[in-house]
């Protein structure tokens, strides 16, 4: 598959995700990805990634993103996180697994989000993502997550590409009211995140 997962970080972006690693509480730290919607099949990808990426504000649900993670090698060694990552396919579901069965938190700074370039094909996507519903199945076998993950990565995305339909065909109360989810959860992780 083509690699889009990561864009070009900023300057500070390194300095930032390391900054919150002496918290004791703090395991690991991470950013995300960002799609920026410009055209039907960016969009598609963008609402799939938005959805996914709302639990990276609650400590319970949030998870280490592989492209944008750090943890001190200390506790990498300690909790023997290479050795895992031996015994699996995800890394960053490993590491999150890992670190949060030691009882440590997984912080996400949304200072580290990175843009990144929407170019891989919606089929190629679609197959990208029907994998990481598999990986959350494997690690998370307990049924609400299941569900959670199957709620947020399916319903939500229709959902808001249904708004912007509407809204792109002159329906503009429900479309808005479609995708309004956007605009509550971004509320409501910044709520979370102060």
């Amino acid at each position: 598959m083509q690699n889009y997962w990561m864009g070009a970080p900023h300057k500070k972006w390194l300095s930032i995700l390391v900054s919150h690693l002496d918290n004791d509480e703090v395991g690991a730290t991470t950013g995300y990805r960002w799609f920026f919607p410009f055209d039907l099949k960016s969009l598609f990808i963008s609402s799939w990634n938005m959805a996914l990426s709302v639990s990276l504000f609650y400590d319970s649900l949030n998870y280490a993103w592989g492209g944008s993670t750090a943890i001190k090698k200390k506790l990498f060694d300690d909790l023997n996180i290479e050795e895992e990552w031996k015994k699996g396919f995800s890394d960053d579901l490993i590491l999150t697994n890992t670190v949060k069965k030691a009882g440590y938190k997984i912080k996400f700074l949304p200072e580290c989000v990175s843009e990144s370039p929407v170019d891989a094909s919606i089929w190629n996507f679609i197959k990208w993502g029907t994998r990481q519903l598999i990986w959350v199945r494997w690690y998370y076998p307990s049924t609400l997550v299941w569900m959670l993950s199957v709620i947020g990565a399916v319903a939500l995305k229709i959902a808001t590409i249904l708004g912007f339909v509407l809204l792109v065909t002159g329906y503009i109360i429900p479309g808005l009211l479609m995708i309004s989810t956007i605009f509550f959860e971004i509320i409501s992780g910044w709520i979370a995140h102060s």
